[in-house]
């Protein structure tokens, strides 16, 4: 009696035992469905913002030989300007009057003289350089 009572308590044991094994299992294995769904969305996501940057990256090389070649053509520009600048010193402020360009032609005409260039010399513009106005005792601005 007391083997039969112990062997069914084993049995019962063994069954319960099993059921719990079971449903933790069970609830495992639906654990590691959702997991693995969510690394798989994950590497999805992963392979799209690789391929972004991919495109990205090619848009900033390209962007930057654009940049590159601007700015040497930039440079270039500039430094043409300033060959065909001329800068004048010491010009007192005033004498020009209201018509600076036809004063500074006038006055390089006079300095060159005839035939030393197109009559009438021909100037593009002519401004006094970008500052204050100087004070008695200041220089000049340079004229340009």
């Amino acid at each position: 009696e007391q083997q039969a009572a112990l062997l069914r308590f084993f049995t019962e044991m063994k069954v319960e035992l099993l059921e719990s094994m079971n449903a933790t299992a069970t609830r495992l294995v639906g654990a590691q469905a959702i997991q693995e769904a969510s690394i798989k969305d994950l590497q999805q996501e992963m392979a799209a913002r690789e391929e972004e940057a991919t495109v990205i990256g090619a848009k900033v090389e390209a962007h930057e030989a654009l940049h590159t070649k601007w700015q040497s053509r930039f440079e270039e520009l500039d430094t043409r300007m300033r060959r065909k600048n001329l800068r004048i010193l010491g010009l007192e402020e005033g004498l020009e009057g209201s018509d600076l360009p036809g004063y500074v032609a006038e006055m390089l005409s006079s300095l060159m003289g005839e035939g030393a260039g197109p009559a009438p010399l021909e100037l593009e513009e002519a401004y006094r350089v970008m500052a204050r106005r100087p004070r008695a005792n200041e220089p000049p601005r340079a004229v340009l």
